[in-house]
């Protein structure tokens, strides 16, 4: 049981490291920023280092249609039971949820659809089943899924503009050991090749991001200078120097990221980052290269975006329809356990759960 009165105390005593001014160290930032912006030569001094790149002007803002009146958007996302020692099995699900709307065209306007599967930890060497490989599991799912939707949708009706949308980063978690690392990669270029290949537009959308590549520039472009006012950013993310110069309905210009990850990508599969001001955030949208060099995309892109957060209150409703279709609730996985514990009996194999989980289902005093 929380002590909410000791709660109190302690964010009483931190609450002044929480809540503090900053408007003077977000000055210097905006300072450095046009500096930055200022100078002809910023991108050739930082190629000594690694950071982002970016496409023109480094303070462009671009204005951005609030809305567009046809065209279809894919989303996909997911959930998942891991593995429960405790349940008496290691199998694990995951859940893929999808959903496509469609708006200002003679078609089916509305699909859900979910699609489950059930995993064993020997069924997908090299990788290792924790928690973290499971997501990329997952995520994988997602982006397959995704691509094949949008082929799809590509194939019937060419000339409309649509979109895949995925929650999250672009790129997902990548394993730490070298050759889970290799195998993951090697699965994730072979999507990237198919969205290329079929030309089909995917992107990635960030609620309140907590990126650090535009403060890594500065940063960097600090240290270059000879300055040591670069320590002062370390806490600041990308969205407090954005939201200093960018307006509703604005973009930035495109960023091409050069962490360690995607390093590894062949150029035009590079990842591509840009903020939009969608009136109540500013959010971080991740899109392939080969999109990103295509004339009229990027702000199609961006419109698109908007225009579902608009019909979301501020979140894209595709995204948020997508979750509900994808999330697996306390009484889906007790299906899920009830259900391996009858095909047990039927194949008269005697499942035993751990005495831990049991005491779970209730209460003794």
């Amino acid at each position: 049981m929380l002590d909410r009165v000791k709660l109190v105390a302690q964010l009483q005593h931190i609450s002044n490291r929480i809540f503090y001014d900053n408007s003077l160290i977000l000055e210097q930032l905006d300072k450095w920023w046009i500096e930055i912006s200022n100078d002809e030569q910023a991108s050739q001094k930082l190629k000594t280092v690694q950071c982002a790149s970016w496409f023109g002007a480094i303070r462009t803002t671009v204005a951005v249609k609030s809305s567009i009146s046809a065209y279809s958007i894919i989303s996909v996302d997911g959930s998942q039971i891991y593995p429960d020692r405790h349940q008496g099995t290691l199998c694990y699900l995951l859940n893929i949820g999808f959903v496509q709307l469609s708006y200002g065209f003679a078609y089916k306007k509305v699909i859900f659809d979910s699609k489950p599967y059930i995993f064993l930890p020997e069924e997908n060497i090299p990788l290792i089943h924790d928690q973290e490989a499971i997501n990329c599991q997952r995520q994988e799912l997602e982006l397959q899924e995704g691509i094949n939707k949008g082929g799809i949708f590509k194939e019937q009706f060419i000339q409309i503009p649509f979109l895949v949308l995925f929650d999250g980063a672009l790129l997902f978690n990548q394993q730490e050991k070298k050759e889970e690392k290799k195998y993951q990669m090697d699965r994730y270029l072979s999507l990237l090749q198919q969205s290329f290949a079929g030309q089909i537009p995917i992107a990635s959308y960030t609620s309140l991001p907590r990126s650090k590549d535009l403060i890594t520039i500065i940063n960097n472009y600090a240290r270059l200078s000879f300055s040591d006012t670069a320590t002062i950013f370390n806490e600041l993310v990308d969205t407090q120097l954005v939201a200093l110069y960018l307006k509703p309905f604005e973009r930035t210009t495109i960023f091409i990221s050069n962490n360690v990850s995607t390093r590894l990508l062949p150029q035009d599969f590079k990842l591509c980052f840009f903020y939009v001001h969608c009136q109540i955030e500013i959010v971080r949208v991740e899109i392939p290269l080969w999109l990103a060099k295509q004339d009229g995309m990027v702000d199609q892109i961006a419109t698109i975006i908007l225009d579902q957060t608009n019909k979301g209150f501020g979140y894209p409703v595709c995204l948020s329809e997508a979750h509900e279709q994808a999330v697996v609730k306390g009484p889906d996985r007790d299906f899920f356990y009830q259900l391996i514990t009858t095909f047990s009996r039927t194949y008269k194999q005697q499942i035993i759960a751990s005495q831990k989980s049991l005491k779970k289902r209730r209460i003794n005093i």
